[in-house]
């Protein structure tokens, strides 16, 4: 397995990996469970996965989002007390390790997916409300003639969403 990713559902522990094949698999395990228990989300259709993130919203909503060989941007999004995830994608194109959070939107009362990663030097950021799916995307930032943009991570607050990101230059911005 490759590059986990981690988070906790309310009620167990849900991991996220890439396996030996390339397809991505996630974990469970309640803490009353002795061991954690295995399960494939998906194959690709064709290459790899690449680089999963998870998160969970406050209404029990479970995102995963990752990178297939080909470059695209790839969700899948489990509901609360759901058992089959749908999938989405993001964005077609070549993309960097994805990092994916979740927010509560007071204004519309909805949960929002975040997702950020990078495409060419480019830094994206993409949301949706998860009760509606469809990602919509905006620009953080654009590389200059000294430096681009690589990777990328997103955390939320009540109050402020955060984006941080390497540079080809050794900065993080």
């Amino acid at each position: 397995y490759s590059k986990p990713s981690i988070a906790w559902t309310g009620s167990a522990v849900l991991i996220a990996a890439v396996n030996s094949s390339g397809d991505l698999d996630y974990f469970t395990k309640a803490p009353s469970a002795t061991k954690f228990s295995s399960h494939l989300l998906a194959s690709p259709s064709s290459g790899k996965f690449q680089a999963p993130s998870v998160a969970v919203a406050g209404d029990g909503t479970i995102l995963v989002s990752v990178g297939d060989s080909t470059g695209d941007l790839l969700t899948f999004t489990l509901a609360p007390g759901g058992s089959a995830w749908t999938e989405l994608t993001a964005a077609a194109g070549i993309f960097g390790p994805s990092s994916i959070a979740t927010v509560f939107d007071p204004k519309n009362s909805a949960y929002l997916g975040l997702l950020t990663a990078s495409s060419g030097g480019t830094l994206d950021f993409w949301y949706e409300e998860l009760a509606s799916p469809g990602w919509f995307e905006q620009t953080v930032a654009s590389p200059s003639a000294g430096a681009s943009y690589t990777g990328g991570s997103i955390v939320s607050s009540p109050n402020y969403l955060l984006i941080a990101a390497a540079t080809t230059t050794g900065q993080v911005n």
